[in-house]
């Protein structure tokens, strides 16, 4: 296969960078009209890419997944010794995976993920993501139910407080949607009986460089009756941090 030079956009700091030396293993334009490329970086190794910008990173995707979890569960106690979790997004079958492994007592994981070629791409051709330190497999465990469905359409629907732990996975919060997040946010803390957590930025150089749209969104929350906290983790592969927005009820 020979080599490339790949262009990564950065939507941060509105930069794009050339990385040279790489190889293109596959690009995929999904029926939801997403292009996914799946790029072989020297140093970095296989990473996923959606549209121009990074999404995952097998060096170092444990990272941001493993804070995805474990932040929300440090954040506030789940009510339920047995518990049940929503994922919103989480293609890669990596959120899944970190649920299992930090909260073995789940009974059930469902993830709404709105695109099925996302998720078979992870399942047959880059299983690696999906799979725990001992090689067990999000997408074999059968506690786990996926609903191909818009998050924005789908978490209209009457759910009152049919999870412990919500999380949502999708994708940076900007100022010009806000407005649509904030609907989003007001039906989806419903489904929740303890915490809530929300991934609103990433690519952040500064953890303030997302702070515009972040403490609104936050402002909203508190006013829907949680307890609010900001988290964040430096993914090396992104060049920046990664925040999340954490609630649970008062």
């Amino acid at each position: 296969m020979e080599l490339c030079n790949y262009i990564e956009h950065n939507p941060a700091l509105h930069v794009d960078y050339i990385w040279k030396g790489c190889r293109k293993l596959m690009t995929l334009r999904t029926g939801q009209g997403t292009l996914v490329e799946i790029i072989d970086r020297p140093v970095w190794g296989v990473t996923c890419f959606m549209d121009g910008v990074i999404q995952s990173c097998e060096r170092d995707e444990k990272i941001y997944h493993e804070a995805l979890i474990g932040l929300s569960l440090k954040f506030g106690r789940l009510v339920s010794e047995s518990p049940q979790v929503c994922i919103f997004g989480g293609g890669e079958g990596a959120t899944a995976r970190e649920v299992f492994w930090q909260l073995p007592n789940v009974v059930g994981v469902t993830m709404i993920e709105w695109d099925r070629e996302i998720v078979n791409l992870f399942q047959t051709k880059y299983p690696k993501w999906s799979k725990d330190a001992v090689g067990r497999s999000s997408w074999e465990d059968p506690r786990l139910h996926i609903e191909y469905e818009d998050a924005f359409e789908i978490v209209k629907s009457s759910r009152e407080q049919a999870y412990d732990l919500v999380l949502v996975d999708l994708f940076d919060v900007e100022v010009a949607d806000l407005e649509r997040w904030k609907q989003f946010m007001e039906h989806a803390v419903k489904w929740t009986r303890s915490v809530i957590c929300f991934y609103v930025a990433t690519h952040a150089p500064f953890v303030e460089t997302a702070s515009g749209s972040c403490r609104k969104l936050r402002r909203h929350l508190k006013g829907l009756g949680f307890t609010t906290k900001y988290k964040s983790v430096y993914v090396p592969s992104f060049n920046g941090y990664s925040i999340f927005l954490l609630g649970k009820r008062i």
